[in-house]
């Protein structure tokens, strides 16, 4: 030890300068990049679990590009997501936000919100128990405080949220 501060007080002023700075820099790098690697395993698990977790992203994915073509109502896509191993249905549902679909179901039931909203909820005999609910401007279709339960209803919107049973949209549009 004694030979280390011997050594830096004989040599401060180069290795206190820029040249020293950088060699120090350039010595001690890989040492981090090492360390850090390291901690990352610890955190995240081991590089197998890495590897698994990037293979579910991709083979949902792939599964979303062939149902965006496919997905003919809102029961597909739970059954879907059912269908998975458990470990890999939350995060399945977030490949489904933003997909826009077009969809016929029957009124379930529709009821005020705050600010001129009405929430609605449909159904369908097709969809096995599936509810889909959305919010539309009560001004933009007010036809809906007069319709009567098992009504049908088109629509198209933007998935927002996937549930157990359910599926939220947004954005709707009532054709």
């Amino acid at each position: 030890m004694d030979r280390i501060i011997d050594y830096i007080s004989s040599n401060k002023e180069w290795l206190f300068s820029g040249i020293g700075i950088v060699l120090i820099l350039i010595i001690f790098r890989p040492i981090k990049s090492w360390i850090v690697r390291v901690i990352s395993k610890k955190q995240t698990g081991s590089s197998g679990e890495h590897e698994e977790r990037q293979n579910i992203a991709v083979n949902a994915d792939k599964d979303v590009n062939f149902l965006q073509k496919n997905i003919n109502n809102p029961s597909e896509i739970i059954n879907s997501i059912k269908n998975r191993p458990p470990y890999q249905q939350k995060d399945a549902t977030k490949y489904y936000i933003g997909l826009r679909v077009h969809w016929n179901g029957k009124l379930s039931s529709a009821y005020p919100e705050n600010k001129g909203k009405i929430s609605i909820f449909l159904i369908s005999d097709e969809w096995q128990n599936v509810f889909v609910n959305f919010e539309v401007r009560e001004s933009d279709y007010p036809e809906i405080k007069t319709m009567h339960k098992n009504t049908a209803i088109e629509l198209e919107g933007t998935i927002l949220e996937v549930g157990f049973d359910n599926i939220k949209l947004e954005n709707v549009k009532i054709l």
